[in-house]
């Protein structure tokens, strides 16, 4: 669930002033008819038309007092088109105007912290956007100051901590308040900001709430594509809370209305991966297979139609540069060589600046799609892999077991032999040892690679053996275990936590620097804990860089929706804290 960042005008109001307009001469002093003409065509969607129009206006009107006004139209339509450094750069020319009125470079100001936005350059957008806040007070334009707040509050939106969340709710609340007309678009959008911030939060309530006020507002105005957009909204929000039943009301309310009202028009792609979701739920899968399916096609349709369009841009301003080349050299036909050397590298320089746009907008815009998968998918590939890893340690050792295993023990009985009737060849006795010390190494080797014993002894008693062999192995760390002792769990999370407490261990003794090492476990109240910590060397948590044995403990806690918990600091020892609840795994009774 996105937030949705608005730049408009009333469209309707807009081309009735541009048909009035149209009976007034095209005269610098009357009226800014270019700059509205150039709105005209942006909202009616022909953004090239936009463009040529403001190229022709410039060139024609370059010294007129709306010249101003042309450039900021001309990079908001470019903005549009997804090229923001060309936005930033037009707008930089209408800004060295010293002349520049108060309410063009207070629209000049704002485009700048979008586009900055856009381009990751949140401190720049972060100061534009307080300009146009403080400039639309100066000039008491309310509608200024909502986008302001508004970019203020999509920058905080887009850091993600819960923190940031929270300013952003309420710079959008702020924004929304600044709006004098609460049923307007702008109102519309501030709303499904603050839904959208609300679901980020996990607060479903207070996002079903203001979804619910958003498709009031749109129901009132007939906008049946925002309608629809809500309906999948508010069946997203059910389908995250298991009410399944309110999800299946606005999914059916949603595909009512594109065949009541949209038909022909595709269907929006987001409710082609909510339906996808749903219908898996339900157990649906050929259903679901066929949505997700129109929702990766129209994906790649939407790609292919960017890339197409800014194809087309390159090689319109390639088309442009190619005939003021050909001007420049009728006048300056002495220097015409220099001139086309310039010519041509400045050609290749901005393609190239377009091609690697075009690749960082196609990065950006795949970066951004919504997981197609949802959490309940993810752990359920994350268990079947770690199900099918622990399964080929356990073949692996198997074989290792029954072939090296079988060979060696053969080799140790020939060799006693041998010793029995030569004792006193030393070469033979030194090989039966040798023998002997790989049959324990093959041993050790499979236990490692596969705990038999969790099968049958549980996951406790298995721990106090691994733990036991630890302190025997080694004198550096003394490890001690505080557990239940008949702990009997389901045999896959015994075999993750297995591999949790050996990671932990190895930390400790590679890392910590420790004498000492606990891991207590309990189960109170159908809940499993565990606590490991050490009294070692410790690690600042700001500096601490998550190696693969880190990663692996998150992973395998996720795969049984645990909740973990690092804790450290300089000097502090090093621990960790892991809850897994009953509904995710089994208790067990002990096998005889």
């Amino acid at each position: 669930m996105e937030v949705a960042f608005e730049l408009s005008e009333n469209p309707k109001q807009l081309f009735k002033q541009y048909e009035k307009s149209c009976y007034i001469d095209e005269c610098d002093d009357l009226c800014g008819y270019d700059a509205l003409k150039i709105r005209y065509y942006r909202l009616a969607g022909e953004y090239s038309k936009a463009i040529s129009y403001a190229n022709k206006a410039l060139k024609k009107r370059g010294d007129s007092k709306f010249k101003d006004q042309i450039l900021v139209e001309k990079a908001i339509v470019y903005y549009l088109k997804s090229n923001f450094q060309e936005t930033v750069d037009l707008i930089h020319r209408a800004l060295s105007n010293g002349a520049i009125d108060k309410e063009t470079q207070a629209k000049a100001y704002l485009m700048l912290g979008n586009a900055h936005r856009d381009l990751g350059n949140v401190h720049y957008a972060s100061r534009y956007f307080s300009k146009t806040y403080y400039a639309g007070l100066s000039i008491q334009d309310s509608s200024l100051v909502s986008a302001a707040l508004n970019g203020q509050g999509l920058i905080a939106y887009g850091k993600s901590a819960k923190n940031d969340t929270k300013r952003s709710i309420a710079f959008f609340q702020k924004s929304l308040n600044y709006l004098q007309d609460k049923e307007s678009v702008q109102a519309l959008l501030r709303l499904n900001n603050i839904a959208a911030a609300y679901a980020n939060l996990n607060d479903f309530v207070k996002a079903e709430m203001y979804f619910k006020q958003c498709l009031d507002l749109y129901t009132k105005q007939q906008d049946f594509e925002g309608v629809v957009s809500t309906c999948n909204n508010l069946a997203d929000i059910y389908i995250q809370t298991n009410d399944w039943s309110n999800a299946k009301v606005y999914l059916d309310q949603a595909i009512a209305m594109y065949s009541n009202q949209l038909e022909g028009f595709d269907m929006l792609n987001e409710l082609n991966l909510t339906l996808s979701d749903y219908y898996y739920h339900e157990s649906k899968y050929a259903l679901s297979r066929d949505y997700y399916a129109k929702y990766a096609e129209q994906e790649l349709k939407r790609l292919n139609t960017e890339q197409s369009e800014a194809v087309i841009e390159s090689q319109e301003r390639y088309d442009d540069l190619k005939r003021t080349k050909l001007i420049n050299d009728l006048k300056l036909f002495k220097k015409r060589a220099e001139v086309n050397n310039l010519r041509l590298q400045n050609a290749i320089y901005i393609i190239l600046v377009c091609f690697i746009s075009l690749g960082i907008g196609v990065y950006i815009i795949i970066s951004r799609r919504r997981k197609t998968e949802k959490r309940e998918r993810k752990l359920a590939l994350n268990r079947a892999a770690l199900y099918s890893a622990e399964n080929e340690k356990l073949r692996v050792s198997r074989e290792l077991h029954d072939s090296m295993g079988g060979t060696l023990t053969v080799m140790n009985l020939l060799l006693g032999n041998e010793k029995d009737s030569d004792p006193t060849n030393r070469n033979i006795a030194l090989l039966s040892e040798t023998t002997k010390n790989a049959i324990d190494d093959l041993r050790r080797i499979c236990r490692d690679l596969y705990p038999s014993e969790l099968k049958i002894s549980g996951l406790s008693q298995s721990l106090q053996s691994y733990f036991y062999k630890l302190n025997n192995s080694q004198t550096e760390v003394k490890f001690e275990l505080v557990a239940p002792d008949e702990l009997m769990l389901d045999l896959g999370f015994s075999i993750n936590f297995y591999r949790i407490a050996q990671e932990l261990t190895n930390n400790t003794l590679k890392y910590a620097k420790a004498s000492e090492a606990t891991l207590k476990i309990d189960v109170k109240d159908g809940k499993f804990f565990a606590f490991y910590n050490d009294n070692g060397q410790g690690v600042d948590m700001k500096q601490l860089l998550k190696g693969v044995g880190l990663n692996s403990i998150e992973e395998r806690c996720f795969s049984y929706k645990g909740k973990l918990e690092f804790k450290s600091g300089i000097n502090q020892g090093f621990g960790a804290i892991m809850v897994f609840s009953s509904e995710n795994i089994s208790f067990t009774e002990k096998e005889d």
